[in-house]
Parts: C-alpha cells; structure tokens; sequence
C-alpha cells in the first residue's frame, strides 16, 4: 500500500466513525422527545368564553385569567384533582353549568375591584402574583400576593390605593 492511501483510508475510517457518532447521538435525542399537550381550563362564566394560564408549578396548580359573571377579569388559581387512574385534573364542572369547579377566584385587597392575571405566576408554595387596580379602566395598577390559602398581600401603594390587603 503506498502512504497516500493510507491516509485516505484513515480519513475514511474518522468520517465513518463520525458518522456513527452522530447517529448514535441523534438517536438518543429523538428518544429524549418531550411530549406536550392542550387542557381546557374551563371558565368562570360561559358567556365570557376565555381563560388563560399564566403560570404553573412543579405540583399542577395553575394560575389563570378568566371573566366572572359581572364581566371582570379576575385571577384565579387551579389546584388539580387526580382521577383514578393518576392524572392530574384541572376542569370538573360537577353540576353542568359551564364553570370549572376547580377554579379558585382569588380575593381582592380591601378597597379594589378589579385584578388582572399579567405578568402572574405561581410557586411551589401556592403562592400567586399579579396585579390589580381600583377599577378597570384606573390607573395606577399595584403588584399583589396572593398566599397559599388566598389571602390578598399588596406589595406596592400608592396615594390614590390606601386599601390594605
């Protein structure tokens, strides 16, 4: 063999086993696939047909925007139930009436009347953040907590929002 092919034939031999690498590595990723899937939220009024998740946590809960019956965008938190065969789930409307019966509408500081959901999210306390305002069209809009059992903490104040939450 004269040394110029056997140079060639090394060549070969690393773009063969470069080849192998990456199948090898492409194969393993394509097994490493995460799966994902669409859960209706359901509602807190049918007639307002929406609602959104914000956030989610390691234990399921889900913390969403939906319209009540008055129309307000309010912020709610969803703590799954798990069926029998181990599923999380987040919608049950045990009576027929068109509203999540999962779904918590979390309370207002004293002193507001309306909460919307942007920018909210959820810890693995249970623990909610979002923001709320006087009413709905009035600004300026407050960062609010909500804790683990609901209750209402405002984090910021203003000379115009003197409510305590």
């Amino acid at each position: 063999m004269q040394k110029g092919t056997i140079v060639r034939l090394k060549t070969l031999n690393s773009l063969l086993a470069a080849i192998v690498t990456a199948a090898l590595m492409w194969s393993s990723l394509a097994k490493a696939q995460t799966t994902y899937s669409f859960t209706d939220l359901g509602v807190l009024d049918p007639r307002f047909p929406y609602a959104y998740g914000l956030g989610i946590n390691n234990a399921g809960q889900v913390i969403v925007r939906s319209r009540t019956t008055g129309g307000t965008a309010r912020v709610c938190r969803i703590t799954p139930t798990v069926d029998g065969n181990g599923h999380h789930v987040w919608l049950l409307d045990s009576n027929g009436d068109g509203i999540n019966d999962l779904m918590q509408i979390l309370p207002l500081p004293i002193g507001f009347t309306y909460s919307t959901g942007w920018g909210g999210n959820i810890n693995s306390s249970g623990q909610a953040a979002g923001m709320t305002r006087a009413a709905a069209n009035m600004a300026p809009q407050c960062a609010v907590v909500w804790g683990a059992n609901g209750t209402p903490a405002l984090l910021t104040r203003t000379k115009n929002h003197t409510g305590n939450g």
